[in-house]
């Protein structure tokens, strides 16, 4: 098997194309430094260790620097965890090999390589006493950034609007901000740029509109290149079984029939968020 161990400004060139991926994917980059011990054996151990490490992880290394920097992307403590036990199951000695492995998970694109690198290297070893083998750091790396989450309500009934949007408004679902905007028909919301963004986007819309129907609605967007990212809710007041069958063969995801009840629509809301 090839051994390779990265430099720094390998790792950090990684570390950037990764940071692209954060908030698409909502899966966090560990960034571990491995403290080796005075009398460690140090080019054994990273040869051994660079043989438990995925194919996605990277083992790196300062010049001139004892330690050793584990890269780890969309992968969290157990993940990291899951590394160590099978490198102690290769190695006997990792005990007289590796002091400590601490660590901090990045869950949003605000931060570079190098200002991380020198969190970890604040944690005096010798002194910050930790009950077990792994160490996890937490600070402003650790929050979610939020994925923006586009909310189009199409509806001519102003009542029908507010309460929907108010009722939206009210919800919180983590690691996602909701941004509503409403429209009385749908010319004004096809001629609008509002739905021209790479966003997820969340459209409802009334199955009876002025001067764009919601046929011609659902036609244009599922006819738009980047089709895939609007989630179409259509209400409708007609129950018939062949209305809603047409409502999906047209591009429709979900019928909501009139009168709804509101905490089931934004239960159902909210499960289509977390699974966009």
């Amino acid at each position: 098997m090839e051994t390779t161990i990265w430099n720094t400004r390998g790792a950090e060139q990684l570390f950037n194309v990764l940071q692209g991926t954060l908030v698409r994917l909502r899966m966090p980059i560990t960034l571990a430094r491995l403290v080796m011990k005075k009398d460690g054996q140090s080019k054994e151990a990273f040869l051994k260790l660079n043989e438990t490490l995925r194919q996605e992880d990277i083992l790196f290394r300062e010049e001139n620097e004892s330690d050793g920097w584990l890269l780890m992307p969309s992968s969290g403590e157990r993940e990291l965890a899951g590394l160590c036990d099978r490198f102690k199951k290769m190695m006997s000695h990792t005990e007289s090999v590796f002091q400590r492995c601490v660590f901090l998970e990045v869950h949003n694109g605000a931060f570079e390589l190098r200002p991380l690198l020198e969190e970890l290297r604040k944690v005096d070893i010798e002194t910050e006493m930790a009950p077990n083998f792994l160490q996890r750091i937490d600070g402003p790396w650790s929050e979610f950034t939020k994925q923006i989450v586009k909310v189009s309500i199409i509806e001519d009934d102003e009542l029908i609007r507010e309460v929907i949007s108010r009722s939206l408004s009210s919800m919180e679902v983590p690691r996602f901000e909701m941004v509503i905007q409403e429209f009385s028909d749908g010319l004004s919301f096809e001629q609008s740029d509002w739905h021209l963004s790479a966003d997820p986007h969340i459209v409802i819309l009334d199955d009876v509109l002025p001067k764009k129907n919601e046929i011609e609605i659902v036609h244009y967007l599922r006819n738009r290149p980047n089709n895939r990212k609007f989630h179409l809710y259509l209400l409708t007041s007609r129950g018939s079984e062949e209305h809603t069958v047409n409502a999906y063969r047209l591009g429709v995801d979900e019928v909501i029939q009139k009168p709804f009840n509101l905490r089931l629509f934004e239960a159902l809301l909210s499960r289509t968020i977390e699974r966009l």
